[in-house]
């Protein structure tokens, strides 16, 4: 493929997959969940005092947030693109959709740097494969679309993979530098997301035996590269720890991984020396039974099966995450068409290079690892670390079929794009079209109109009494309210987590006090609640604002009564 034409077909592809990703960006999906909730109301309050909403400053490297503690680097992201595009859900979304283009761009340097031998028309060829891939895949789609820190932590890593393949060996100077720039993508990944301190490493070690060696004149040279090669990855990993060390020394630090340990786990979910025992019991305590029946054992098989869910054919192309923020639930992490064509690249990575095929294996092992420990499986989220290595496998397949020498080429080619069309377009009227009202529930529409009348009418009243249905719909406030970052700042908090703000209380409202009520209230209840109550007592409400979610679900009720 000639060089013009390989740009101009990048550039396409570019374009496309940045309308893809900023085609109504704050509005699809249809509202933030609390998470960019919480994100953005951090980046708000930042971009205008240089303090989070507890008035710790910006450069912290643990975000208190609303008791989960979050990671900086996104939230320094969001908190500049609120500087440039204000408080809204575009800005807080930015840095994802930016991400979701940077990796398209990655992946296409990435191949090149792992198929060397390549010639250059055949490396063109591949990069627009893995461009394509990457672009209307609906596992990157989806998630370039949304503010979770994942999202742009795995395209950070992806940055340090790359580096880490440029690096010249015998390292020299040029090598050091680029040494250097992957450790650092790499801390930065880890600063974004908890589980690539996970992964990363491993991976990172896993591109450096990948990395070929020059050819030795003798033993002794021989000796001496292996022993420069071992001292690079020492040395390069001892830098990475000395960069963690001051989160590792936040006192935010031992708290935060409390939370994430008190979540539910494999390591938790079950009580495996009791089910071992269990077991041992029934089968007659035998030498082999204390084998087979061993608690760690029992852990292993857990993990396994956890580990399945991720491999499994249906969730990666047909139906993907059931959780409606994570997928459509109609459509897999990758389109459906590409399903024989993933076997094709592994058939052909297998047969043409398998070294490249062991590290992209290792690569989306690794990468399952920390969504595979948790109950809840199998997560699109806590596995998109997974994404490049399998659009690469992918990328190899198409990149093997538009290669092949077949009669009638013209009509076969038309045959397939006509078919990847009609999956394409299936999924973006799908995503585009239906996937807002389907899933308007579970992003959590409805909060912000929520907060924008509580904001309009709380001077209106003495008390409002916010039983809504989520114990952080404040974050709601803080993001779209009209409170100042100083009132924020200076409201008391209980394990980072708000009770009350100005004169709005977090509480259930007691409904009898309707019966003699002598000031002015605001209500805020679910909807079949409020009605019920509504009707037991004689005084009524001066107004009533009804709140409905994008699925014409009409959910809460927000009540105004005068004394």
């Amino acid at each position: 493929m000639a060089n013009k034409k390989f740009y101009w077909l990048a550039v396409l592809i570019f374009f496309f997959a940045f309308i893809l990703r900023f085609y109504k960006l704050g509005q699809i999906p249809v509202s933030l969940y609390w998470d960019e909730a919480a994100i953005l109301a951090d980046a708000k309050i930042a971009a205008a005092t240089g303090l989070d909403q507890h008035g710790r400053p910006w450069y912290q490297l643990l975000y208190p947030s609303y008791g989960d503690y979050k990671l900086p680097v996104y939230i320094w992201l969001a908190t500049l693109a609120v500087k440039i595009f204000g408080a809204n859900e575009f800005a807080v979304r930015l840095p994802s959709a930016l991400a979701g283009l940077g990796t398209v761009i990655v992946g296409a340097l990435l191949v090149r740097q792992l198929f060397p031998k390549l010639s250059r028309q055949d490396k063109n060829l591949l990069s627009l494969s893995v461009m394509l891939i990457l672009t209307i895949n609906p596992w990157s789609l989806m998630f370039s679309r949304v503010g979770f820190e994942g999202h742009l932590a795995q395209f950070l890593v992806a940055v340090s993979i790359y580096l880490s393949l440029s690096i010249p060996s015998p390292i020299n100077r040029r090598g050091l530098g680029r040494g250097a720039s992957a450790v650092f993508f790499g801390t930065l990944a880890t600063y974004t997301y908890f589980s690539v301190r996970f992964v990363w490493p491993i991976v990172f070690f896993a591109t450096l035996c990948l990395t070929p060696n020059p050819s030795p004149i003798n033993r002794r040279g021989a000796a001496l590269i292996m022993l420069k090669r071992w001292g690079e990855v020492l040395l390069a990993i001892t830098f990475y720890f000395l960069l963690l060390l001051p989160m590792l020394r936040s006192p935010l630090y031992a708290t935060s991984q409390q939370f994430r340990l008190s979540a539910d786990s494999i390591f938790n979910a079950h009580n495996y020396p009791l089910q071992a025992n269990i077991y041992r019991k029934i089968s007659g305590y035998s030498l082999i039974d204390r084998v087979f029946w061993h608690r760690h054992l029992l852990l292993i098989k857990e993990l396994a099966k956890n580990y399945a869910d991720h491999l499994d054919l249906r969730f990666l192309f047909v139906t993907g995450d059931p959780n409606l923020r994570h997928g459509t639930g109609q459509h897999g992490l990758f389109l459906l068409f590409f399903l024989p064509i993933f076997f094709c690249g592994l058939y052909q990575l297998f047969k043409e290079n398998k070294k490249v095929l062991l590290f992209l294996f290792v690569w989306w092992m690794i990468a399952l690892l920390p969504a595979s420990v948790p109950e809840t499986t199998p997560h699109a989220l806590r596995s998109i670390n997974a994404l490049l290595p399998l659009a690469i496998i992918i990328a190899f397949g198409l990149f093997g079929f538009l290669k092949l020498k077949i009669k009638n080429l013209k009509l076969v080619m038309l045959i397939f794009y006509i078919l990847l069309s009609i999956n394409l377009i299936s999924f973006l009227n799908h995503y585009f079209i239906h996937y807002p009202k389907q899933s308007a529930y579970d992003w959590q529409d409805g909060y912000k109109e929520m907060a924008q009348l509580v904001s309009a009418y709380r001077h209106r009243v003495t008390t409002v009494w916010a039983e809504a249905p989520e114990d952080r719909w404040y974050l709601w406030l803080l993001a779209f309210g009209d409170f100042t970052p100083q009132e924020i700042q200076a409201t008391p908090k209980r394990d980072f987590k708000m009770q009350s703000l100005g004169n709005i209380v977090f509480e259930h409202f007691d409904w009898e006090k309707i019966a003699s009520l002598d000031h002015d209230i605001l209500v805020i209840s679910e909807a079949p609640k409020a009605k019920e109550k509504i009707a037991q007592f004689a005084l009524q409400p001066k107004e009533i604002k009804k709140i409905s979610t994008g699925d014409g679900v009409e959910r809460w009720w927000v009540v105004y009564y005068e004394k």
